[in-house]
């Protein structure tokens, strides 16, 4: 996984975000001060989009990732209005999904892309677990060892 291996050797932290929707993946850093960001890089787009006739399934893997149980609501736990003008002037990237963190860490995940009205049992996908171990699982494989 080159991002893993960018965030490990820069020890810069990034992330992935993607829209199944729009069939979009945006690759995103973390910056001190403007928090995330689009990723610039000479040698890579930020942004791609899958060709038209493609779909997206992308579903968030392992653990505590899975779990309904929260501590908290999803949301902010402070009054979002005492730093609306703040927040005016600094242009933030939505956060990503996918974080892939300069200690080696990757948000496990499973990640398929298929031609339109393929059935699930016949696509090929992309797990990454935890240690930034990444396996691409034929149709009908499962990703336990």
């Amino acid at each position: 996984m080159l991002l893993n291996e960018e965030a490990i050797l820069s020890g810069q932290d990034f992330g992935v975000r993607i829209d199944v929707d729009t069939r979009r993946l945006t690759f995103l850093q973390l910056t001190a001060d403007k928090g995330w960001q689009k990723w610039q890089n000479d040698k890579m787009t930020n942004q791609t989009t899958l060709k038209e006739g493609l779909q997206l399934d992308f579903e968030l893997g392992g653990g505590a990732w899975q779990k309904d149980d929260r501590l908290f609501n999803p949301g902010s736990l402070f009054d979002e209005e005492m730093f609306a003008d703040e927040k005016k002037e600094q242009k933030q990237e939505p956060a990503p999904q996918l974080f892939v963190l300069s200690s080696g860490e990757v948000t496990p995940f499973t990640l398929s892309i298929f031609p339109k009205g393929q059935e699930p049992d016949e696509q090929w996908r992309v797990t990454a677990q935890e240690n930034g171990t990444l396996r691409l699982l034929a149709p009908g494989e499962s990703d336990e060892e």
